[in-house]
């Protein structure tokens, strides 16, 4: 007999039951196992590198809407589907991944200097 085999059993974030032996050290396969557990579960959530990362940011940001949409008045999403879109043209960033704090923070200090209040351009800020 070899030596033993710790074999992992899982469902991956799209459904599909999979089994993988990540060591035939014990504390290696766990340490391993919780990776691959939570970048599945990262994924689950829209967070994962390619799942989140390379959405649309027009996806995004009209899956925000919906979200504010069912929790605020029509005039809190109209005044944020404005500003977001504000941000969107001076980002011009077209995938999530493609936004980098820097130019968040560039766009936030330009209507800053063009007197816009600080809660006022801190509110299309993400925090």
């Amino acid at each position: 007999m070899g030596a033993p085999t710790y074999t992992l059993r899982w469902t991956d974030a799209n459904g599909v039951r999979r089994q993988q032996s990540p060591s035939t050290d014990n504390r290696v396969a766990q340490m391993r196992s919780t990776e691959i557990i939570r970048a599945r579960d990262m994924a689950l959530h829209g967070l994962g590198a390619v799942a989140g990362q390379a959405m649309d940011l027009g996806e995004l940001l009209d899956a925000s809407d919906a979200d504010l949409a069912t929790r605020a008045c029509e005039a809190r999403v109209t005044k944020s589907r404005q500003a977001l879109a504000r941000m969107e043209d001076e980002l011009r960033a077209r995938r999530v991944m493609d936004v980098r704090p820097a130019d968040v923070l560039a766009v936030r200090a330009r209507m800053l200097a063009t007197g816009s209040a600080p809660r006022s351009s801190g509110a299309t800020t993400p925090a």
